[in-house]
């Protein structure tokens, strides 16, 4: 826990870690500066410079995180100087009957905290004007103050916090950092799709996300192989038709070359007519997938994934009654293979789709 994140080496894993800051006393102020400083050994290994930790300060509990939150907004209008003088009643009833140089330390520390680059690692919550539950997005968007933007979003979507992309990442002040690192978020998108996260993905590609360039064959590949093959994304089994296309594509394993055909064929069956060849060679990685949000919205039919089949159905510039006799063509006859192998929770669920 001393560099930002803890590492268990065994499984290779990166824990995000954050300081939450109750009340406390004289040492409270000194373990928040050595947490949020630029230059400190802390905990970390002897004569190594210790990541910095994001801090989360809990306004309203009293002493310390009173002290260090009143600080941070007084010094947004004033001199630090000046600020302290407002405060030095509260540092000394805080400290007690202490030694004079436990009060220097405390407003050097203090100081140190309200600088410019320590602020931004700390976030306070304010239990006078935020339900307690709230107290989890702070400590959150503290975590997220450790890590590059991109990172953040990548936190967002593994812990699918829709709302903390949608505000405190892919914001108007970010644009310009997004569009200089379009790969990683074309990137997170997939990862949002293939793990059917609809809520994110939906604020990600209302953003600047051009699906023209987004979707190639690459991540089309992924879309299916990944869910079908990896069994990614259906929190409830129950109601994915991972295996139906698993059998229907008679492979079981994650690389296949033909899948593009097999995807085709199957669209074929289930339509019960000629339907145009989607797939008609065997497409370059990189090259781009013309009319991308027809694509998404067919693979989201066949993987009965409801919210991002609308969400690309809504997308569509022209045919949209089409698509949609096409999609409730599809799922009625992938039903009745969920009816036959008396599977009655996927049955209905795709009836239902289907309307």
């Amino acid at each position: 826990m001393t560099d930002g994140t803890k590492s268990q080496q065994e499984e290779n894993i990166a824990i995000p870690v954050v300081l939450v800051v109750v009340e406390g006393g004289c040492g409270t102020l000194e373990t928040v500066y050595n947490y949020v400083s630029q230059n400190n050994t802390g905990d970390g290994v002897e004569g190594q410079a210790r990541k910095c930790i994001p801090v989360v300060i809990v306004h309203g509990s009293g002493k310390a995180a009173d002290i260090i939150a009143e600080s941070l907004r007084l010094t947004e209008e004033v001199a630090f100087d000046d600020a302290v003088k407002e405060l030095n009643g509260d540092i000394h009833l805080m400290l007690g009957n202490t030694e004079s140089k436990s009060v220097e330390d405390c407003k050097s520390w203090l100081k140190e905290i309200c600088g410019d680059r320590s602020r931004k690692l700390i976030t306070v919550f304010n239990m006078d004007d935020a339900e307690l539950k709230d107290i989890d997005r702070a400590i959150l968007r503290g975590v997220l103050q450790a890590f590059p933007v991109s990172t953040q979003l990548d936190l967002a979507v593994e812990l699918n916090r829709c709302d903390i992309a949608k505000e405190e990442i892919l914001t108007v002040d970010n644009v310009s950092y997004w569009q200089t690192h379009i790969d990683s978020l074309n990137h997170i998108l997939l990862s949002a799709l293939i793990q059917n996260k609809a809520d994110l993905a939906e604020v990600i590609v209302a953003y600047i996300v051009d699906m023209d360039r987004f979707l190639t064959y690459e991540r089309l590949y992924a879309l299916y192989s990944l869910p079908v093959y990896g069994d990614v994304g259906d929190a409830d089994v129950r109601i994915s038709t991972r295996h139906i296309l698993r059998e229907k594509f008679g492979v079981d394993k994650p690389k296949d070359a033909k899948l593009f055909e097999r995807v085709s064929s199957l669209l074929k069956e289930l339509t019960e007519d000629e339907y145009v060849e989607l797939y008609q060679e065997k497409p370059r990685e990189c090259e781009k997938v013309s009319d991308p949000d027809k694509h998404l919205f067919l693979w989201a039919v066949l993987l009965n994934r409801r919210s991002l089949a609308i969400l690309f159905w809504k997308r569509l510039l022209t045919g949209n009654i089409g698509a949609a006799l096409i999609a409730g063509r599809i799922l009625r006859v992938l039903s009745g293979y969920a009816k036959r192998k008396e599977e009655l929770t996927l049955h209905f669920d795709l009836l239902k789709h289907a309307e």
